[in-house]
C-alpha cells in the first residue's frame, strides 16, 4: 500500500496557519509526513506572494527543499487550471519547467488537459525524468485520478490517446474508495491484454 501525503492542496494560512507555503515548510512537512508513513507526497507550489504558482522558478525551489528534505520519495505537484486559468499560459508555464516532479496532477475535466498531458514536459514527468532535457523513455507509468466510474469514459479517452502515443502502461486511482476497486480492475485489463 501507498500512502500519499498532501502537504497543503488549495487551502491557505487564512484557513490554518500551518499551512505549508515557502519551499522550507514543505520541506519540514514533507519530511514529517514521510517520517510518519508516507511513501510519496503531493503538493500546491507556492510563489513568494504565498498565491499557488507554476512559474519554473517557483517550482525548482520547492522540489529542489522538499527532495533534499527526503530523498528518494516521490514528489507530485499540481497543474490545476485556477492556479493559472488560461490553457495556453498554463501550458507554457509547465513546458518552462527545468526541475520535473516526479508525478503531476492533470485535471481532466478542465480546459486543455489533454493538450497538458500530452506535452513533452509532462510526458517527461511521467517517464521519471527529473530533468526537462532529457529524452522519453518508452515506459510510461501514469497515475489517472477520476472522481467516480462514471467519469471513466473520459479518462478511458484520455489513456488511449496518451497509451497509444508513449507505448507505456497506466495505472488508475480515485477519489472515491467505494469506486477504486472497480476502476482499478477494469483499467488492469488493457495492461494483461497488451503485456
Amino acid at each position: 500500500m501507498l500512502i500519499k501525503a498532501a502537504l497543503n492542496g488549495g487551502r491557505t494560512r487564512a484557513e490554518h496557519p500551518a499551512i505549508p507555503v515557502s519551499p522550507a515548510e514543505l520541506a519540514a512537512s514533507a519530511k514529517e509526513c514521510v517520517a510518519a508513513g508516507a511513501g510519496s507526497i503531493h503538493f500546491h507550489v507556492r510563489g513568494a506572494h504565498g498565491r499557488e504558482s507554476l512559474d519554473a522558478d517557483d517550482v525548482a525551489s520547492a522540489l529542489t527543499a522538499a527532495r533534499a528534505a527526503v530523498p528518494g520519495t516521490p514528489i507530485g505537484i499540481s497543474t490545476g487550471a485556477w492556479i493559472l486559468r488560461n490553457a495556453n499560459l498554463r501550458h507554457h508555464a509547465v513546458s518552462q519547467w527545468t526541475v520535473l516532479p516526479d508525478f503531476a496532477s492533470v485535471n481532466f475535466k478542465e480546459e486543455g488537459a489533454l493538450a497538458l498531458a500530452d506535452s513533452d514536459t509532462t510526458l517527461q514527468i511521467a517517464a521519471g525524468s527529473r530533468s526537462a532535457r532529457v529524452p522519453l523513455r518508452t515506459t510510461l507509468p501514469l497515475v489517472v485520478v477520476a472522481a467516480s466510474a462514471a467519469e471513466l469514459t473520459a479518462h478511458e479517452i484520455m489513456l488511449a490517446v496518451i497509451g497509444k502515443a508513449s507505448g507505456g502502461r497506466c495505472l488508475w486511482a480515485a477519489n472515491d474508495a467505494r469506486d477504486s476497486s472497480a476502476m482499478l480492475a477494469q483499467a488492469a485489463e488493457p495492461q494483461r491484454s497488451s503485456a
